[in-house]
């Protein structure tokens, strides 16, 4: 399942800290990182940076648009602009 936060996109230990699914290692990761605070600050600068792109308002409504766009075309409800078909096809 992937949302508009494009999650597939993350990288375990880059932008997040993997966690067991029922957190039996959490005591263990929160203490290697209190250990370890240069790679915290580092998985969360990353994680920071991933977020900020989703940060500009302007964008994500533009994108929104495009992908609409995209959806009327492909749908047949809607003749594709040539321009901005190119633009949204790359």
């Amino acid at each position: 399942y992937e949302t508009w936060f494009a999650e597939s996109e993350l990288v375990a230990d880059v932008h997040y800290v993997p966690l067991e699914p029922d957190f039996t290692d959490l005591a263990e990761r929160v203490q290697y990182l209190e250990r370890h605070p240069t790679e915290a600050e580092r998985v969360v600068a990353a994680a920071n940076a991933y977020c900020r792109k989703f940060a500009d308002e302007r964008a994500e409504q533009a994108i929104c648009l495009l992908v609409l766009y995209k959806y009327f075309v492909l749908s047949g409800q809607i003749e594709p602009d040539p321009e901005v078909w190119r633009f949204i096809s790359g």
